[in-house]
């Protein structure tokens, strides 16, 4: 094995930058040493030479005096060797002097004088020079200090005839230069550990103090994480200070990004969704508490799952599906409804939406999967198709229903089918009698009869009341007539028992042949009920088939009655607007609102409701120009109606649109024209459809709904209830109010099935977010029960009738 490389000896920074400050300390000190110790050098010798040569020019200038003095050659001269000793013993420094001649031999010596020290050539260029000058003996350590003498000639001029030198010992100046050395390294030496230490202190205080706290505080935030208390308190205002206010800001930013991290992480790990989050293997990565829930697993058996193995149907993996190119493309899958698969292995439904996890650069680096279990609202939904298609009390086919079937044979033209509508006779003589349970126990039983007679294949259903029909599919008249004709004997050899009272019922049939393309479901079901009016008529228990010639009549006889009417309300301004309020029956829904009712003042007085004329108004292309005038009055009214009611800024007003008005390209620049025109907020007013009409009329309710809600208004769907597989469009729809049907609402306190139709009604709807009233409350007690279900809001009778506003 080899050797394992050793680890560096730590060197922290303090030991790093006093290392560096000792060696350029050092180096300053002796370079300042060595430069000082020059100058002083310089300064001592020059001091010296100054102080010599000035003690030499003494002697110089006796020395000429005497040769002037003696008026003899200068090489006669008497008493200058005792000169030059008196001179050597009054000079403490000075080793001995002598002079020479021209030559440079030694002419005068004092006591104890070495003469050979200095060559006579030397002597001798020095004579010939005449300047003073110092030599230096470095062997024999002697300082020589040359100064000329002179003597005048005959003509009166100096004449240099020789030297004096003066010798002095090179301690004169070595030791005072030694002692200023000595002093100097003492005081470099103090001064470079004074130095040192207060840098030391300095840098303990200004550097690596606070770099030890700024250590300490990033270890403690390793260890404890991003919190306040981690802090510096470096108060300065260095680049040190600046790091500390950095350091501190990034913990407080560290520090609220953990929170809003952990925030975050809390509400995603305990929403009520389940959350998957899926990693770039397709691979379950993280989940929630919610989706440890919803499939029974716990958190280590989810993760490492691949994504099929949530669901109950492979192929429905978005990641196997073509479903994968529109996740990436479009970043999300929204409300995929699907099944996953629970511990137990069974079957749950869930709504599903997908998103894609991106970075910065908007690479994908994961996916997220939520997913909502929607198995009540699916029994839900499954609980209400059942009552929306099928009469409680009778087991046959509700009316809703009835009006599919009679949609899908239109679509059918192809074959030959018939409709029959029947009526029973004398049925209000058994309720008023016997009661309305004698009621229902007949109903009962003329609607096995009636499903009897169908037979397999064909749909029998229960209209309304003591309304019934059949679909004949894939018949011909004559068969029919058998089929009918047998039904009615065996009504006329039928007697109803009660108690001791007998009854005989019989019942009256109208039926329409559908044999032709080009026929709609209102045509139908209006044959073949005027069919069946026709044969009661006749004296009833009988059939009556419909023909052109009641067509006609009919047509003729709504002409004669209705259009005039209509024709002359829009001309005379004969029609008028009621409003009925719609009470809040929650602490959450306070705001006030109205619903906008149309009404026609006939020329007699008589005000008709708008069943009255909306069939005819329909039939001759008036409904638009309704549905604009409604609109326009409203608008034009508007102030008048707030205060006439002590409505605020934030009442809501409910007008009614018709299926023609919806599928209208010029209807929404109509409305934006009225609303600017008169200055009335889109937010307050809510448009309301009925459901037959969102659902038949679906993409351009959809269109115009969007268009609306862009502008700001609401929408309601109004009559719910009769049709319940509208739930399958009530998501997709932008509604924000569903109104439940009077229908069912208005025999709650007699029928539980309708209060079990309402309640289920309201608890879908909220679970949509959408608000919900309920219609035709007429009664103290229903208005308590549809309180007590949590219904948002009531309109009936029983809160105010609707009232008309002055114009």
């Amino acid at each position: 094995m080899a050797d394992k490389q050793k680890k560096p000896k730590k060197m922290n920074i303090r030991i790093k930058i006093l290392l560096i400050l000792c060696g350029v300390l050092s180096l300053t000190v002796v370079g300042n040493f060595f430069i000082s110790g020059q100058i002083f050098k310089s300064a001592q010798v020059d001091a010296f030479d100054r102080e010599a040569f000035a003690t030499a020019r003494g002697l110089q200038t006796t020395v000429n005096s005497l040769i002037e003095k003696n008026f003899l050659p200068y090489t006669e001269i008497v008493n200058c060797e005792p000169l030059l000793d008196d001179f050597v013993a009054n000079n403490e420094h000075v080793l001995y002097t002598y002079t020479t001649d021209v030559d440079g031999s030694a002419l005068y010596v004092s006591q104890g004088a070495k003469t050979d020290c200095i060559s006579r050539e030397r002597l001798e260029q020095a004579v010939l020079s005449g300047a003073e000058e110092r030599i230096e003996d470095r062997d024999d350590e002697k300082l020589f200090y040359i100064l000329p003498l002179q003597e005048m000639t005959d003509e009166n001029t100096a004449s240099n005839v020789g030297v004096l030198v003066v010798a002095y010992p090179r301690s004169c100046i070595t030791e005072p230069l030694n002692r200023l050395y000595r002093y100097n390294a003492v005081l470099a030496l103090v001064t470079f550990v004074c130095s040192f230490l207060l840098i030391f202190l300095l840098i303990t205080r200004w550097i690596t103090h606070p770099l030890q706290k700024l250590d300490g505080a990033i270890r403690r935030v390793s260890r404890r994480g991003f919190k306040k208390e981690n802090s510096l308190n470096i108060r300065t205002n260095d680049e040190i200070g600046q790091i500390a206010q950095s350091f501190n800001n990034m913990l407080l930013q560290l520090d609220s990004t953990t929170v809003s991290k952990d925030y975050v992480d809390s509400i995603l790990l305990n929403m009520s969704e389940a959350l998957f989050v899926i990693d770039m293997d397709k691979l379950v990565e993280k989940v929630n508490d919610a989706a440890i829930s919803l499939l029974g697993y716990s958190q280590e058996e989810l993760q490492g799952q691949t994504v099929g193995f949530l669901y109950a149907d492979k192929e429905e993996n978005p990641f196997v599906q073509a479903d994968y190119a529109n996740l990436i493309n479009n970043g999300e899958l929204r409300n995929s409804e699907t099944q996953f698969v629970t511990r137990d292995g069974g079957p749950i439904e869930v709504s599903v939406n997908w998103s894609v996890l991106k970075d910065d650069e908007d690479n994908v680096t994961g996916y997220v999967c939520t997913a909502r279990d929607i198995t009540e609202i699916k029994k839900a939904q499954s609980i209400m198709m059942h009552q929306a298609n099928y009469d409680e009390l009778t087991g046959l086919s509700n009316r809703y229903n009835l009006e599919i079937a009679i949609e899908k044979i239109l679509n059918d033209a192809d074959r030959k089918h018939v409709f029959i509508v029947i009526d029973l006779d004398k049925f209000k003589a058994v309720n008023d009698i016997c009661g309305h349970a004698a009621g229902d126990v007949l109903l009962k039983q003329i609607a096995y009869m009636i499903k009897t007679a169908a037979g397999e294949g064909n749909l029998a259903a229960r209209m309304g009341g003591d309304e019934f029909a059949i679909v004949m599919y894939d018949t011909d008249k004559e068969t029919m007539t058998k089929v009918v004709e047998g039904l009615l004997d065996d009504i006329r050899k039928f007697n109803f028992k009660w108690d001791d009272k007998v009854f005989n019922v019989g019942m009256s049939v109208g039926a329409f042949e559908i044999d032709r393309p080009g026929l709609d479901r209102l045509t139908v079901v209006n044959a073949a009920d005027r069919a069946c009016y026709i044969a009661k008529k006749k004296g009833g228990n009988r059939l009556h088939v419909y023909t052109i010639e009641d067509k006609e009549l009919s047509d003729r006889q709504e002409e004669a009655s209705m259009m005039p009417v209509i024709t002359d309300a829009f001309e005379n301004d004969r029609f008028f607007l009621v409003y009925q309020p719609i009470k809040s029956l929650t602490e959450e829904t306070k705001v006030g609102m109205y619903e906008v009712f149309v009404r026609l003042r006939m020329k007699d007085g008589t005000v008709l409701e708008p069943e009255a004329f909306l069939s005819s108004a329909e039939r001759y292309n008036k409904l638009l120009q309704l549905d604009q005038w409604v609109i326009h009055d409203f608008c034009r009214n508007y102030y008048a109606v707030m205060e006439k009611f002590g409505c605020d800024k934030e009442t809501q007003f409910h007008i009614n649109l018709t299926g023609v008005s919806m599928n209208s390209d010029q209807f929404y620049a109509f409305i934006s024209e009225e609303f600017e025109k008169y200055g009335i907020a889109p937010q307050n007013v809510c448009f309301e459809v009925t459901e037959n009409c969102a659902v038949s009329n679906f993409v351009e309710v959809t269109t115009l709904m969007k268009s609306l809600k862009e502008l700001g208004c609401k929408f309601a769907i109004d009559d719910f209830g009769i049709g319940m597989s509208s739930f399958m469009y009530l998501k997709q729809l932008p509604v924000d109010m569903v109104k439940i049907d009077g229908s069912f609402v208005s025999q709650m306190d007699a029928s539980p099935i309708d209060a079990a139709v309402v309640r289920t009604i309201n608890e879908v709807a909220h679970l949509l977010g959408i608000k919900t009233v309920a219609e035709c409350v007429e009664n103290a007690e229903i208005l308590e029960a549809v309180k007590a279900l949590g219904i948002d809001y009531a309109q009936g009778a029983a809160i105010m009738s609707p009232e008309m506003v002055d114009r």
